[in-house]
């Protein structure tokens, strides 16, 4: 055995080791403390575990180990080191513990043996190191003195970014953690793995178990019994209303109770009662909508029809066959207007949405594919975590975590203004007694003028638009706040276009419901009147100004795969052309429309190369099967990599002027400065495949030398 040594990653007693980054000593000052004994123990089990894992270690020679020892004794060094291990970064008091102490004593010896060499702790002055023969005995030692701290809990361990991650195992083997993947232990997997380089990049989030506390049942059945008691003996003055008030203070009692107890098994509890002033809110406005569809298209056509002598017949008993005949066609009028009225609201109040922890993972998910600066899940939150906020709210956990934020006044809003549409549509207070089929059949028949027409093309619109944010599960109250707008828009277009097509009745009709469809093509209807108007009265061409302002500039329908209904979620955003798609927030309109992501890029990305080309140009590149800004990088990559960059660059200038640089090139230069153009590069990157060379290489290319990530 040899002489007693000073054992740290600095104290090395053969002159033939090279140098190694120092480590204090044990009985330096220091290292003259429990903690600072623990931390040398800890590092130099570290580094006898890098050495079994085939990676360099820091303080020990790896030539004088012996490796069937080692392999013998890493399970109770992985143990022991896991669990001093918060001893020696101080997150435990160890002056207090003996059981750490007796640990700490306990990976002395087996480091001792290991290592052939006695170590000192605090106040030894000089010490005898144990026998090889009592490794054995010294491991099953380290074993049960760390078995106190195993649960009965399973731990997890989280990868948060979206590639592989390869994990080093204290046994030699590599782990592989797939991307935002999740694995789970029956302990510490400190105690397995080599982690701390990965946590102190953010790349792993290691999940303890929790303790679950038993609440406190005593406490909250002798209040229980309390509140009973109570209530017999207040029972005899005030009879029913004492057991009234007892059960809402056992109510109380219970609900508080649970509220503050501690522990996991309460979680659900907890999160169901967090959503339940949302729910209580979301009920009551649920009345006011009912109230709206039905009570008052009630109240009005039993005033705007005349019907309380009717009405009254009725409720007597003297009604005749007509009466009870107009009382009937009424309440199936009635029953339309409020189905009708109701079913936009109906919708929003009865879908099932997503939980918001799964839009929460699903937004992780794309920005790791879009934005190349973000690495970890860490990276996000800090940058896009308030943004995300704002938008779903707090982050919670609880099954029932289902509402997003959001007023429900443009509900309501929404709900009246169709409600009261609908009246103008089918009231028809000009009929009275009904004692025909034809009277019935007029009683349900529209009024034919353009602002009723018009509320029936923005109805019929917005019937289907709905439809789709319900499949999408994409409604929101700011949905119904588009609902209101375009209906009060096309009633305003309605009574412009009376004045343009007064001669001829069934056109304005028409073009009223056209007009409540898509209320450009009335913009547009009244730009060209504007125009022949103008050169009737001034003979000259009309102002520029005005029909550029009447104009649809760049519209969105010009895109491939965007139709009017995306169009007019993409307007509700602030998207209302192309540019404004080009140069929006992508990552906003992520986060705010349920449009997939995929599609919005390929959106994002035409309209980059829209603003770019014009349209000969357009549908030239077309024909090479160019149809997006990527499509046109990634090609002129290729071009290079297949020396054929120069007939590339010529194809849109023809006979062009060789004193000139390419038309081509100049363009490609003002599309790499585009805003978002990295971001969908990066998008699509793992889609691309590699671009042929012109001269491939006739020896294969070696193969990667791929090590597993190193422990730091």
């Amino acid at each position: 055995m040899a002489s007693t040594e000073q054992v740290g990653a600095a104290a090395q007693a053969d002159g033939d080791t090279p140098p190694v980054p120092s480590r204090p000593t044990l009985d330096g000052s220091s290292a003259g403390t429990w903690p600072d004994a623990i931390a040398v123990l800890v590092g130099l089990a570290t580094d006898v575990l890098r050495v079994l894992a085939g990676v360099a270690p820091v303080g020990v020679d790896p030539t004088k180990l012996d490796p069937q020892r080692v392999a013998d004794a890493a399970p109770s060094l992985g143990l022991l080191r896991a669990f001093l291990q918060d001893y020696a970064d101080g997150l435990k008091p160890v002056d207090t513990d003996e059981r750490a102490r007796s640990a700490a004593a306990v990976l002395r010896s087996i480091l001792e043996v290991l290592l052939d060499r006695p170590i000192l702790l605090p106040g030894e002055a000089e010490r005898e190191p144990p026998a090889d023969d009592e490794l054995p005995t010294l491991c099953e030692t380290g074993v049960a003195l760390t078995r106190g701290d195993e649960s009965d809990h399973r731990w997890t361990i989280r990868n948060l970014t979206d590639h592989e991650l390869p994990l080093a195992a204290l046994d030699g083997t590599t782990w592989l953690l797939p991307a935002y993947g999740c694995r789970t232990l029956d302990r510490d997997p400190h105690v397995e793995l080599f982690l701390r380089g990965e946590l102190a990049r953010g790349e792993l989030e290691v999940g303890a178990p929790q303790e679950v506390e038993e609440p406190e049942w005593g406490t909250l059945g002798g209040i229980l019994i309390g509140v009973v008691f109570g209530a017999f003996v207040v029972g005899g003055i005030w009879g029913v209303w004492a057991w009234i008030g007892a059960a809402v203070v056992a109510v109380g009692v219970v609900t508080g109770f649970l509220l503050v107890s501690k522990g996991a098994w309460f979680d659900p509890v907890r999160g169901f009662l967090s959503e339940v002033p949302g729910r209580v809110l979301q009920f009551l406005s649920f009345l006011f909508v009912l109230a709206i569809g039905v009570a008052l298209p009630a109240a009005v056509i039993v005033f705007g029809a005349d019907l309380r002598d009717e009405l009254r017949a009725v409720w007597d008993g003297e009604a005749d066959a007509a009466e009870y005949l107009t009382i009937v066609c009424r309440a199936m009028q009635l029953v339309l207007i409020s189905i009708a009225s109701l079913l936009p609201a109906l919708l929003y109040y009865q879908f099932d949405r997503d939980r918001l922890s799964t839009l929460r993972q699903k937004f992780v998910h794309q920005i790791f594919r879009l934005d190349a600066s973000m690495t970890t899940r860490g990276a996000i939150d800090a940058k896009y975590g308030q943004l995300i906020d704002e938008i779903y709210g707090p982050e919670r956990t609880g099954r029932f975590r289902k509402l997003l934020p959001g007023r429900r006044a443009p509900i309501l809003v929404a709900t009246l203004l169709i409600m009261l549409g609908w009246l103008l549509v089918m009231l028809n207070p000009d009929v009275g007694l009904i004692t025909s089929e034809s009277e019935i059949a007029e009683l349900f028949q529209p009024r034919h003028t353009a602002p009723a027409f018009a509320f029936l093309g923005a109805y019929f619109f917005t019937a289907f638009a709905l439809l789709r944010g319900y499949v999408r599960r994409d409604l929101r109250p700011k949905s119904y706040s588009d609902i209101s707008v375009r209906i009060i828009t096309v009633v305003i277009l309605a009574w412009v276009l009376e004045l343009l097509l007064v001669d001829d009745s069934e056109s304005l009709l028409v073009f009223a419901f056209i007009a409540g469809i898509v209320p450009q093509a009335a913009l547009n209807f009244i730009r060209e009147v504007w125009q022949r108007t103008f050169r009737k009265l001034a003979g000259s061409r009309p102002d520029d100004s005005i029909l550029r302002a009447l104009a649809d500039a760049l519209p969105l329908t010009d895109l491939e795969g965007i139709d009017l209904y995306d169009r007019t979620r993409l307007s509700s955003e602030g998207v209302t052309n192309i540019e404004a798609l080009a140069h929006h927030d992508l990552v906003e309109l992520m986060l705010q429309t349920r449009i997939p992501v995929p599609r919005l890029i390929d959106w994002t990305d035409q309209a980059v190369l829209h603003l770019h080309f014009n349209e000969v140009d357009r549908k030239k590149l077309k024909s090479y099967g160019i149809r997006t800004a990527s499509d046109l990088l990634q090609t002129r990559d290729c071009a290079e990599a297949r020396d054929e960059l120069d007939a590339f660059l010529a194809l849109l200038d023809g006979n062009a002027d060789a004193t000139k640089p390419p038309r081509m090139q100049v363009i490609l230069d003002a599309i790499s400065d585009e805003e978002w153009i990295a971001s969908l590069r990066h998008w699509h990157e793992h889609d691309v495949r590699p671009c042929e060379t012109a001269t491939p290489p006739t020896e294969p290319a070696p193969a990667a030398n791929v090590q597993s990530t190193a422990p730091v």
